[in-house]
């Protein structure tokens, strides 16, 4: 197990892990874990902007087959509150459902981090409407991703949003 780490300025303890999609092209689980990461989250897919259709990150497949040898592994999808939140709900539920019961799987997130032009209030039941419909179909509840910049405009201010600062 790695060790934990202490934020000098701030004396947060951490471990260290990360976010993991196709933009990330060389990335090598077992260089992360050797760095000190203990955990992963990989982006499983998210649903194209303009069509509507879900689709799997292009380099998924890649990383699920050998992230789970090296780091404890969650998945997240990159949501989408203008599109059908039902095909985006089952497309998670059906992908996600192989992993549930293993080992290494530490949990799933919706990234949130775009409003397609919602208005709050709608970005707040359209997430909310995604998150309910994926508990009551795989019996697991999701976290929410997002950054504090984007979702006090978007849906409103609340406390326990993490403020990363990097």
């Amino acid at each position: 197990m790695s060790p934990l780490y202490v934020d000098t300025m701030t004396q947060y303890i951490y471990t260290l892990g990360g976010d993991i999609s196709r933009w990330q092209k060389l990335w090598k689980p077992d260089v992360a874990a050797a760095a000190g990461w203990e955990f992963v989250y990989l982006r499983m897919g998210s649903i194209d902007k303009v069509s509507g259709q879900c689709y799997m990150d292009l380099r998924f497949e890649e990383n699920i087959a050998k992230a789970p040898s090296f780091l404890r592994v969650g998945l997240y999808f990159y949501f989408r509150p203008n599109h059908d939140i039902q095909r985006q709900a089952d497309f998670i539920c059906s992908h996600l459902i192989p992993y549930l019961n293993e080992s290494w799987f530490i949990g799933f997130d919706l990234d949130v981090e775009v409003s397609g032009g919602v208005v709050p209030v709608t970005m707040a039941n359209r997430t909310k409407q995604c998150l309910d419909q994926i508990e009551q179909n795989v019996g697991l509840r999701p976290s929410i991703y997002t950054r504090s910049s984007f979702w006090n405009t978007a849906v409103g201010k609340v406390p326990w949003i993490v403020n990363y600062k990097t």
